[in-house]
């Protein structure tokens, strides 16, 4: 008989349908909270489902006669739905917290992934700074060890032409005269670059002032720097070098000034036009050099 009762009242009918309308509303409510357009159309859905139930409640009390009661059927309906719009709203609660959680785990990942990789860049900054000091030390060891090595040469080659020299001195008439005569060969065979830098090295021992190659002829400075060593070694000339300058400290007696200057011009004169001026300039300026 209750059961009856109540369904013939409508209250279960309409029960049913305000669920109904509010698990819609849920869903839609659930799927559709990042559009902004859904907000706004959601607006005027909920109005016209307000105004549904409005309807339906006003239908069911008059219908049964039962005008003098629609308050307390309003009062009754308010109240399912609110019990109902709680546990959804703690339901709601529940998801949202759990998605929270899960986007602070990612995020709390993220952080620790970008803390490693700071720490690898650093360790690779270490190395790359540990290799670069590393390297800067082999260099200066190169450094010092080129210098040491030039600087033997230099006085190997300083001790072998005062020898030669000094050996020059003992020799018979017949022995000056063949050394005369190589040196003058090595003069008349030698090239123009080649001489002026010997002339160089009679007028730096003349004025007891150095010299660098790269005074005489800079971008021959190698060629020159060259051609001293070898006469160096042949006992032409003794000499040593500190620092890229070069002293001559003796010169042999078999190489002579006269002859020096006669084959450098001769040179000039015969050079082409286009290059007589250039090489009459080197001249000069290896004796101004000296003045």
């Amino acid at each position: 008989m209750i059961m009856d009762k109540l369904i013939n009242s409508g209250i279960l009918t309409l029960s049913v349908v305000l669920l109904a309308i509010i698990a819609i509303i849920f869903l839609f409510l659930k799927y559709r909270q990042n559009d902004g357009k859904c907000k706004v159309h959601m607006y005027y859905i909920s109005g016209l489902l307000i105004f549904i139930i409005i309807e339906l409640i006003t239908y069911v009390c008059v219908n049964n006669n039962n005008t003098d009661q629609i308050v307390d059927y309003i009062s009754f309906a308010s109240t399912i739905s609110s019990l109902f719009l709680s546990v959804v709203a703690i339901i709601y609660a529940i998801v949202s917290n759990n998605q929270g959680e899960a986007q602070y785990q990612k995020i709390d990942r993220a952080s620790d992934k970008i803390s490693v990789s700071v720490d690898r860049f650093s360790l690779i900054s270490e190395s790359l700074s540990g290799s670069i000091d590393s390297i800067l030390l082999k260099l200066d060891e190169i450094k010092v060890i080129s210098s040491e090595t030039k600087n033997a040469v230099s006085q190997n080659n300083q001790k072998r032409s005062i020898d030669s020299v000094s050996a020059s001195v003992g020799m018979d008439e017949t022995d000056n005269k063949l050394m005369q005569k190589i040196v003058e060969r090595y003069v008349k065979a030698g090239s123009f670059y080649g001489n002026i830098v010997l002339l160089a090295c009679i007028l730096s021992n003349e004025k007891k002032l150095r010299f660098k190659t790269s005074d005489i002829v800079p971008d021959s400075s190698t060629y020159l720097y060259g051609y001293i060593i070898a006469s160096a070694a042949l006992g032409i000339i003794a000499m040593h070098i500190d620092d890229d300058y070069i002293t001559v400290d003796s010169i042999s007696s078999f190489l002579s000034k006269e002859i020096l200057l006669e084959e450098i011009n001769n040179f000039i004169e015969k050079s082409k036009p286009e290059v007589k001026e250039f090489n009459r300039n080197v001249f000069e300026k290896v004796n101004k050099f000296f003045e």
